[in-house]
């Protein structure tokens, strides 16, 4: 199964994506503890549950196969 998905698609696609992912993964937090809330860059504190709210629901979208 895992292979199948895997061969959907190429290599330079997987790694965007998690690349994407990742830099999310950095940048957030980062973006929210060291710029100041006066910048266009600050992250607001309640982006954070949002996004995770977001997560869950793509995930419950995935288990009953949407």
């Amino acid at each position: 199964m895992i292979k199948q998905i895997i061969s959907l698609h190429s290599f330079r696609g997987w790694f965007f994506t998690f690349g994407l992912f990742f830099a999310a993964i950095i940048l957030l937090p980062v973006l929210n503890i060291f710029v100041s809330e006066d910048s266009l860059l600050h992250v607001p504190n309640y982006m954070f549950p949002l996004l995770g709210k977001y997560l869950c629901y793509a995930i419950v979208a995935l288990a009953v196969d949407l």
